[in-house]
């Protein structure tokens, strides 16, 4: 009898747990596994419309919003416990902080094992010192509705020690992990055109939502000796990587970063800040910089290290690539996550 799996998602848009589970998802024995993705209302769609050309079964969940928004709250609970009652999955696999606590709340009393999946901690996001303490309360006390917690990155597994954040089993570290053969990326050249760039321009260049996570405000703002641009609602963005001739991320929060990976594994030189996964992705002056957050200066100060040294330039494109195979390959995920399933 094939195993059922129901995904509860926060929103219908791109990002990286959605990356996740596009990746996942058809790696998963058809002849084992039967799944459902619920994405929320939120979003602009994009991964919904992934979900249908890979022909995914998927349903909205009309009240799951990214925001807190009660009324529409306590309404997605009972969406969930009718979708629950409806598939009877054996596993609920929750991923982002809204579907991690709305879902674990709806599971409670169900015969289904609970798996909770979170690409970086909520409490971490820019915010007051009131909203952090009750977000660390909420996951500490919705840690005993899951069954297993999955981080991507040492420094959260840390803070779930630190916070208390204990499930029924177990918090497990799993690392995102890339497929470079499957790649699909422009040439240099036609990204650079796509982009509307000069072919001969030194551009530096980043992918984020325009979240205040992304720390987009800290990129510098007077750039010198290379070109900077700004688009909005590119879809694939990752597609354009090899357009950049350095990849600058200047999150002031992260998890686990899948467009630093993927930089990485095009052999773009990264600087990062010292965020999230990015001190185990990344080894300081061997395989790229990493920078303090909301240190625009630093960051200038990298670029302008790299634009004059062209064989550190190569060298961080060497290490980074090398770094993808060895530590943060896709095998090594789909596998560890085919063990909790």
């Amino acid at each position: 009898m094939k195993k059922k799996i129901l995904f509860i998602i926060t929103q219908s848009e791109f990002g990286g747990a959605q990356r996740f589970l596009s990746m996942l998802i058809p790696h998963l024995d058809a002849e084992r596994y039967e799944v459902l993705v619920a994405t929320g209302s939120t979003g602009d769609a994009h991964f919904t419309d992934h979900l249908n050309n890979l022909k995914i079964p998927n349903t909205t969940l009309k009240h799951l919003v990214r925001n807190p928004r009660p009324w529409h709250d306590i309404r997605a609970i009972f969406e969930i416990k009718r979708l629950i009652r409806n598939f009877r999955p054996d596993t609920l696999f929750l991923l982002s902080t809204k579907a991690g606590f709305i879902g674990s709340w709806a599971a409670r009393g169900k015969n289904v094992r609970v798996i909770y999946r979170i690409g970086g901690w909520a409490f971490n996001d820019p915010q007051s010192w009131l909203r952090r303490q009750l977000i660390i309360m909420a996951e500490r006390f919705a840690a005993k509705w899951k069954d297993i917690i999955i981080v991507n990155n040492q420094h959260d597994l840390l803070q779930a020690q630190q916070f208390r954040i204990r499930p029924r089993n177990n918090v497990l570290l799993i690392h995102n992990g890339l497929d470079i053969a499957n790649l699909k990326l422009y040439a240099r050249e036609e990204a650079r055109t796509k982009l509307g760039l000069p072919l001969d321009a030194f551009v530096v260049g980043t992918i984020a939502r325009n979240y205040p996570t992304k720390g987009l405000k800290y990129l510098p703002h007077h750039p010198e000796g290379y070109r900077q641009i700004v688009l909005s609602n590119v879809k694939y963005a990752s597609r354009y990587l090899k357009a950049f001739d350095v990849y600058v991320s200047p999150s002031v929060k992260e998890g686990f970063s899948w467009a630093i990976l993927e930089a990485m594994a095009t052999g773009i030189p990264v600087i990062a800040t010292r965020v999230g996964a990015a001190p185990e992705m990344i080894i300081e002056g061997e395989s790229g910089f990493l920078v303090e957050p909301r240190h625009s200066d630093d960051i200038a100060k990298k670029i302008k290290i790299l634009i004059e040294d062209s064989a550190l330039r190569q060298k961080f494109s060497i290490q980074g690539h090398q770094a993808v195979l060895r530590k943060f390959n896709f095998e090594t995920m789909i596998h560890d996550v085919e063990e909790i399933l």
